[in-house]
């Protein structure tokens, strides 16, 4: 998965907004066989500094969605989170499976795939490893 990071400026103010798809998941195979093991799956993103690892924002869970151990699926949309212009940023994903009674698995990724554009919406270049102002 890639991200993308573009520099946007308003004429006396500059940020740095990154934008984010949602994860690709199915349910793990569990039990024997193909498509039968079904379970709720849920996400959360976490937008965390690149040096150190400090959170700068968090958005909500996501909406539920039912998967399979046979077939990926997805949900729609992106999010994205603004910094600091001068910021370096990456977005971690926490993904949890859950059954009907309590959570079963759960994954932290960190997105390290990033396009930049910069304010005269000039680009893609990278991959970065993090979200940055290039010069």
């Amino acid at each position: 998965m890639t991200g993308t990071c573009k520099h946007m400026y308003t004429g006396t103010q500059g940020w740095l907004r990154t934008t984010v798809a949602p994860p690709i998941v199915r349910s793990p195979n569990i039990r024997p066989g193909r498509g039968n093991d079904a379970l709720w799956v849920r996400y959360r993103l976490s937008f965390v500094h690149y040096w150190g690892g400090g959170l700068v924002s968090r958005s909500g869970w996501s909406g539920w969605l039912r998967t399979r151990d046979r077939r990926y699926r997805t949900w729609n949309g992106f999010t994205y989170f603004d910094g600091l212009w001068n910021g370096v940023y990456q977005v971690r994903y926490r993904i949890e499976w859950w059954n009907q009674k309590r959570r079963i698995g759960v994954r932290s990724t960190t997105l390290q795939s990033y396009y930049y554009y910069d304010d005269q919406n000039a680009g893609p270049s990278g991959p970065n490893r993090a979200c940055f102002k290039e010069s």
